[in-house]
């Protein structure tokens, strides 16, 4: 969001005060969503933040893959020969190219909207 000198003085102290508690994370997911086009407006961003983006610090897709592998699957409950041999960068790369997760910086996001 850009402010110059015919910005609006109250909707500036509106966004003031609806960001003032936000911490370091919660406004790079906000940020994220403005940057990306996922919402209208600040506010829409704000309000919807917590349920649309979810910010995976210092991750790699391969990462991110694995951890989503161990969430949905026990894997103590197949073979070892085919647990053993899973490859989680191409199942990274997939998840990539479905267009959810977004790198910027060192951290990446995942849109769920």
């Amino acid at each position: 969001m850009s402010i110059d000198e015919y910005s609006n003085i109250q909707k500036i102290n509106e966004i003031a005060k609806a960001m003032q508690d936000k911490n370091e994370d919660e406004v790079k997911a906000i940020n994220f969503l403005m940057e990306n086009n996922f919402v209208k407006d600040i506010f829409e961003a704000i309000e919807s933040y917590e349920d649309t983006v979810i910010v995976h610090e210092g991750c790699t897709m391969k990462d991110i893959a694995e951890n989503y592998i161990d969430e949905c699957y026990n894997l103590e409950d197949i073979p070892s020969i085919i647990s053993n041999n899973i490859n989680y960068d191409s199942i990274a790369f997939d998840m990539e190219l479905e267009g959810n997760y977004h790198k910027i910086d060192s951290d990446i996001y995942e849109y769920t909207g």
